[in-house]
């Protein structure tokens, strides 16, 4: 029982890792602005479903 239970964990930390390893990420922005010029910015709407998160992904933003 034991062995089935380690190769269970095994198999899930290794589809996880791999799975991980195909993240894509994509960024759109205007490649002619010059960002060095912006100096402030301001929030819209963050939505992600838990207050609790809205407040933690803007604090982690303005830091």
């Amino acid at each position: 029982m034991r062995q089935k239970l380690s190769l269970f964990l095994l198999g899930i930390a290794l589809f996880s890792g791999a799975a991980s390893l195909n993240a894509q990420v994509k960024t759109d922005y205007d490649h002619s602005a010059n960002f060095s010029s912006y100096k402030t910015y301001s929030w819209l709407k963050v939505q992600s479903g838990d207050p609790l998160w809205d407040d933690r992904i803007k604090q982690d933003v303005d830091s």
